[in-house]
């Protein structure tokens, strides 16, 4: 069934429109405390840092269309300074489409 499924790294930018809708799915169904902790995601935050280089986005997609995304932000590690690490934001895939190793492709 992945086969059904494409993955791309793409630009935040690009794909914020699509995927907000997924964020608030995603916020739904993980968050904690809905009434006194609202979704407010620092876009111009994400756009500064995909600008430095620092933000990597991969998309899954079934027919076109956004069904999940990973985001993470790279740099330099604490510990170790001469080398780039990734550091995982969000991931997120829409319930419908966990199957099998669909997200883990991701």
């Amino acid at each position: 069934m992945s086969s059904e499924f494409t993955y791309a790294v793409e630009t935040f930018e690009a794909v914020w429109p699509e995927m907000k809708p997924l964020w608030d799915l995603h916020w739904q169904e993980v968050a904690l405390d809905h009434g006194n902790v609202k979704l407010d995601p620092d876009i111009q935050g994400y756009l500064a840092l995909e600008n430095l280089g620092m933000l990597h986005v991969v998309c899954m997609r079934k027919q076109g269309r956004l069904v999940g995304y990973h985001i993470s932000f790279v740099k330099p590690h604490l510990h170790y300074a001469s080398t780039l690490h990734s550091f995982a934001d969000v991931f997120f895939v829409k319930p419908e489409f966990r199957v099998g190793f669909a997200g883990i492709r991701m």
